[in-house]
């Protein structure tokens, strides 16, 4: 009995904290440059919520962990935001709300989309700048080998010009534009289209 009733908590606790993120808050993709990337745009999935209540913030932020942030305007009510980015802490929290959300449900079904597909790896393999073998490549352009020969006789930071840029395939590039834009779209437009027909028109093409 006391399962049953926890659990009927956690639901009303949930179904409430949905309807804040339906009216308040914010649930996207984040893209920006950055050269440690996979390419120079990183794509990001992240979720927020801003409200003048630091109560209901707190409840959040005990929920689903993370920090408020305190905003303070002139002439203006005290506002306090919280939010959390990355797949893992993203795609939790919102499979969590997923089954009372309404308004920001489309766009939690493209966040989980992108959210759950694989990670890529880079380019597995291209010619050594050392031994001039086609290998995968450890660091600096140097197959593991050469890459480890280097570090043993200390000889390693001649090499380190050769900064390698992970590469991802176009296809998967242009899947996570895809998406990004998508879920941009909803959040601009406040659209709520339905789930059959985001499926659609995504299929397998672009975090």
């Amino acid at each position: 009995m006391k399962a049953i009733k926890d659990n009927q908590r956690q639901a009303i606790l949930y179904s409430y904290l949905a309807g804040l993120f339906d009216g308040e808050g914010t649930i996207r993709i984040n893209a920006g440059k950055n050269i440690k990337s996979y390419t120079n745009i990183r794509y990001s999935p992240a979720i927020a919520i801003g409200m003048s209540d630091e109560k209901v913030m707190k409840l959040i932020s005990k929920t689903f962990g993370g920090k408020i942030h305190k905003e303070c305007v002139l002439n203006r009510k005290t506002m306090y935001r919280w939010g959390t980015s990355g797949r893992k802490k993203v795609l939790k929290i919102v499979k969590t709300l997923l089954p009372y959300l309404k308004v920001k449900k489309p766009q939690a079904l493209l966040i989980i989309k992108f959210c759950e597909r694989g990670k890529w790896k880079r380019q597995k393999k291209t010619i050594c700048l050392k031994c001039k073998e086609k290998k995968e490549i450890q660091g600096y352009g140097l197959c593991r080998n050469c890459y480890m020969q280097e570090r043993r006789h200390n000889t390693i930071k001649k090499w380190k010009q050769n900064k390698q840029v992970k590469t991802l395939p176009i296809k998967e590039i242009q899947w996570r534009e895809e998406l990004y834009k998508k879920v941009k779209k909803l959040n601009a437009s406040g659209a709520a289209a339905t789930t059959e027909q985001e499926h659609t028109r995504e299929g397998e093409s672009t975090v």
